[in-house]
């Protein structure tokens, strides 16, 4: 069984390092700030509709019902923790994205656009910039 050395195991872990840095300020402004007015408004209707309120009889919303559904999980999840639903909605929010990033990695490397040992690193991120061909509209360019 081969060892790794100290020096060997940062380099593993160096192409991960910008991704994680911009997640942790991500987690840090979200709990900072905390959800703003239209999120705090949905989560207390997602609450009120977990304790047994009628929408449209106990409570009025203007929105479609989906924008307080949406939080409906984040609220029990809370709930059954014991801990402010805001906090879990940033906690599932991240948790989508880092699976949507995967996501993402998975199909890219089965389309064999990217190989996995690429996956963390700034070609996953970079968008590459192509010059509109002169024979083609530049919109054309969006497409291929």
């Amino acid at each position: 069984m081969q060892t790794l050395r100290l020096g060997e195991r940062f380099a593993l872990l160096a192409p991960y390092v910008p991704a994680a840095a911009i997640l942790v300020g991500v987690v840090v402004a979200q709990v900072w700030a905390l959800p703003g007015n239209d999120v705090a408004w949905l989560l207390t209707l997602a609450e009120k509709l977990l304790a047994g309120a009628r929408p449209d009889i106990d409570f009025i919303e203007f929105n479609p019902p989906a924008a307080y559904l949406v939080y409906v999980p984040a609220a029990a999840l809370g709930h059954v923790l014991g801990i402010k639903s805001d906090l879990v909605v940033i906690v599932l929010t991240v948790a989508a994205a880092l699976v949507g990033i995967c996501a993402a990695g998975w199909i890219l490397s089965r389309a064999s656009l990217l190989r996995r040992r690429e996956w963390p690193s700034r070609r996953l991120l970079r968008c590459h910039r192509r010059q509109p061909n002169s024979k083609r509209d530049h919109n054309s360019d969006l497409h291929h």
